[in-house]
């Protein structure tokens, strides 16, 4: 596929979002995503709270929202269209990179402001980033939970899936209270690099295993209508 096809289905991608926002609303419900409500509520109640923490949870939870309100798959109109098999696993996988690297974008953007200003320092800015881009590549490998949806026909297999996003949703939560809690612009003492060190390994290895096994599972489901509807 040419880099104008990728970009014509780039441009198909985010019109498709933006004219379904209704409908991506109401898959909220039902969804673990009201379990980060309380959590971001709770942890604003702190009192460390500033500018550059809220904005970083805000951007967090914002990509975890979205990933609940577009899953990967393909919506019927898509499904039923003459596009090649290429063609709408190009649009599963460009849905999936646009909802890690858009909240991404924006955290970049701040980042470098913050560092012009000096309020927070350039090791503080990498680690957070690295965390949220962990978080979420892991929470975007999503599409039905329930048994007999786009990924699995047996219970087990659910189970497992629902596990690893379980495992994803504690590990954002322990960065969370840590983009509060670490020093942005002064040096950190052994505790905080201790809790980075294993924060970090641990997320680091609960993606390269979800991507291991569930994301090709995820983007050949998403492209086959018997598995969504």
């Amino acid at each position: 596929m040419t880099g104008r096809e990728k970009a014509d289905i780039l441009f198909l991608v985010i019109k498709d979002y933006k004219s379904s926002v209704k409908e991506a609303v109401k898959r909220l419900k039902g969804t673990d995503i009201f379990c980060y409500c309380g959590i971001v509520i709770f942890a604003c109640m702190g009192e460390n709270l500033d500018y550059n923490s809220a904005a970083v949870i805000f951007l967090m939870f914002f990509g975890a929202v979205i990933s609940r309100m577009y899953p990967c798959r393909l919506e019927k109109t898509l499904l039923l269209c003459p596009l090649t098999r290429e063609e709408k696993m190009q649009y599963v996988k460009t849905g999936y990179l646009l909802k890690v690297f858009m909240p991404l974008f924006i955290y970049i953007l701040s980042g470098i402001a913050w560092m012009i200003l000096k309020a927070a320092s350039p090791f503080y800015l990498l680690i957070v980033g690295i965390w949220m881009f962990f978080f979420l590549s892991c929470a975007n490998i999503y599409s039905s939970p329930e048994p007999g949806g786009a990924f699995f026909n047996e219970k087990s297999g659910a189970f497992e899936y629902e596990a690893w996003h379980i495992a994803n949703a504690f590990l954002g939560v322990a960065e969370m209270f840590g983009v509060f809690y670490l020093p942005e612009t002064a040096y950190m003492d052994l505790s905080d690099y201790c809790f980075v060190i294993l924060v970090t390994v641990l997320h680091g290895l609960l993606a390269f295993g979800m991507r291991k096994r569930f994301y090709l599972r995820l983007m050949e489901g998403a492209v086959q209508y018997e598995n969504n509807y």
